[in-house]
């Protein structure tokens, strides 16, 4: 999970964990980017607007790398009007959002990569 509100990330962290999901966090950009190399996540968690480097970028720089340019990453986001996603490994949560939306959105994502892994 990448977001640089820690009472956010908290709030998540005991939801995400709460439906026995291994939560890892960062507070920006270019921290998630070295735990995404080294990890390799099912899935990332990641706020749009951050300080060092934008959610944006995390996901071009992920995209350019083939060990991650098939993790599905969703981002969360305040921004009115939603967000544009570039790819089909690329969803959104509007902000604010329940407990309830954020686990049916990402147990959706982790099924659909699971699809995607079968078939390849």
């Amino acid at each position: 999970m990448v977001d640089d509100d820690q009472g956010l990330v908290a709030m998540l962290s005991l939801w995400l964990e709460g439906a026995n999901y291994e939560v890892v966090t960062a507070g920006d950009g270019a921290r998630a980017l070295k735990l995404m190399r080294e990890l390799k996540p099912s899935l990332v968690l990641l706020d749009i607007m951050m300080p060092v480097v934008d959610g944006w970028e995390v996901i071009r720089q992920s995209r350019r790398d083939l060990d991650l340019r098939h993790v599905p990453i969703l981002l969360t986001s305040a921004l009115p009007g939603g967000v544009n996603t570039p790819s089909d490994t690329i969803d959104w949560l509007r902000k604010p959002f329940t407990g309830s939306q954020l686990l049916a959105k990402v147990s959706q994502l982790l099924s659909e990569a699971r699809a995607r892994d079968e078939g390849a």
